[in-house]
């Protein structure tokens, strides 16, 4: 737990560094392309992975794109996804041409339920794009198990730091994404990093979002012709940014471990009200990145259960800052499911050279949809002291009745 002291000790220890780091990119003019600090940032987030590479892109849903493609997802191909995320782990897959088929959730636990990959896999079935949704880890050992022959991308946004097994999310598939986005542990304000192991991957990625890297211009590169242009998106992250991010990863294990140590004295708080329930996380699991902040579930079957509606409306009037589900059911929405939606949405009237099919049928997700429904987010506060628990331990159970 951090008191005042540690709380404002840390934040003037780590705005320094930044400030610091700032200050010399500019007075040397490296506040473009690749200075060292760059390749520096790149492999020492992919070695606290624990992968060999990292390639760095303007934000984390470029980083999933350049994934897709590193795999060789295309026109005609199916990629597994939760639909329990965010719309930035779906797009690229629909962009790439490829259908998205959507997987349920684990209901206790809110992460992909791997018996959905042999219900949902087909012929054209090419990769799975696993979601570390809130910073809780999947269980990776059913899914990889489950997952032989095709390609994994760990969608791993909220999750910096985040374990299964005393393994690095991201560590797992063949290539792992990160957002560096303001809200993210580690940050950029803007930004994305994806990690492999594997040299050809890293070459892929970045073709498809920088110039000069990833062809060598040898008669024997099969991307030869590709050096100087790469795919022609210009995808890279600013430097001044990462000159931020260096410092938060640097740390990471810290801020993790303080909200690891709150998160459980808030599940304290909670355990009492028999219609909350915080979202679990498996055996093997250790939460990393608390995007959002602590997941509970409303029992909405419990005679005393509040509406989360009503459950929000009190605790803000508490000063307690809770939020609901942010994202989107996009399993009822037709251009997230079906392609040919998408692209009638996109180009109106212009004829589409695309023979006539049914539409694709909404999927039935019925855990999804009470998740999304039914579960509320306790905002946690990484530097919170004492006083900000007391609040709580006294205004919740007030709220509840």
């Amino acid at each position: 737990m951090f008191t005042t002291d540690k709380r404002r000790r840390f934040l003037h220890r780590t705005q320094s560094l930044k400030l610091q780091h700032l200050r010399d990119a500019v007075q040397q003019n490296q506040v473009t392309g690749y200075p060292p600090f760059v390749e520096e940032f790149e492999r020492d987030f992919a070695r606290y992975v624990g992968c060999r590479h990292g390639v760095t892109f303007c934000n984390g849903t470029s980083t999933l794109e350049a994934a897709l493609f590193a795999l060789g997802v295309g026109e005609g191909d199916e990629v597994l996804v939760p639909a329990y995320t965010f719309h930035a782990s779906i797009d690229p897959i629909l962009n790439a041409g490829a259908r998205p088929v959507y997987l349920d959730i684990d209901r206790r636990t809110q992460t992909l339920d791997p018996s959905e990959i042999d219900r949902r896999r087909t012929p054209a079935t090419r990769a799975i794009l696993v979601v570390h949704m809130m910073g809780n880890p999947a269980p990776m050992d059913a899914i990889m198990a489950r997952a032989t022959g095709l390609g994994v991308v760990e969608d791993c946004s909220h999750a910096h730091g985040a374990t299964w097994g005393g393994r690095k999310v991201g560590s797992f598939g063949q290539v792992g994404c990160f957002s560096l986005q303001g809200s993210k542990p580690v940050s950029a304000g803007e930004g994305g990093i994806a990690v492999t192991d594997r040299e050809d991957l890293w070459r892929r990625l970045n073709l498809f979002g920088h110039f000069g890297r990833g062809a060598d211009g040898a008669a024997a590169d099969p991307y030869a012709p590709l050096a100087k242009t790469g795919m022609g998106f210009k995808r890279r992250a600013n430097p001044l940014g990462l000159c931020m991010a260096r410092v938060d990863l640097q740390f990471l294990d810290e801020v993790n471990a303080a909200l690891t140590e709150l998160t459980g004295r808030l599940a304290e708080i909670v355990a009492p009200i028999p219609w909350l329930t915080p979202v679990a996380s498996w055996p093997e699991a250790r939460k990393g990145g608390f995007f959002y902040g602590m997941p509970v579930r409303i029992e909405r079957d419990h005679p005393r259960a509040m509406t989360r509606d009503a459950l929000l409306q009190a605790l803000t009037a508490r000063g307690l800052e809770a939020k609901s589900y942010p994202y989107h059911a996009y399993h009822r929405m037709p251009h997230m499911v079906d392609g040919a939606v998408r692209r009638r949405l996109l180009y109106p009237g212009r004829p589409l050279a695309e023979p006539a099919a049914e539409p694709v049928p909404l999927p039935d997700l019925p855990h999804t949809d009470e998740a999304q429904a039914q579960t509320l987010f306790l905002s946690l506060e990484a530097f919170a002291d004492d006083g900000w628990v007391k609040r709580w331990a006294r205004g919740l159970p007030e709220c509840c009745g």
